[in-house]
């Protein structure tokens, strides 16, 4: 923002729209199955590269964003 000049600052991360306190923070959970889809569409080889869970149509409340391997 300093180098091309913009008046505009971000609140320190954890705070803000971002904070755990922030009830209406959107999440991963948000996403609709269309979305998944595209991600995985175009993300499959990111997936079983780096092992991570692909996700059919919506996230389920045992689902870790950890890789699996």
């Amino acid at each position: 923002m300093e180098k091309y000049e913009i008046d505009a600052t971000l609140p320190p991360k954890g705070q803000g729209i971002y904070s755990e306190e922030n009830e209406s923070r959107l999440s991963y959970k948000d996403l609709d199955p269309e979305a998944i889809q595209l991600i995985n569409y175009f993300a499959k080889a990111d997936f079983e590269e780096f092992g991570y869970q692909m996700v059919e149509s919506k996230f389920q409340g045992d689902y870790s964003l950890e890789a699996l391997a």
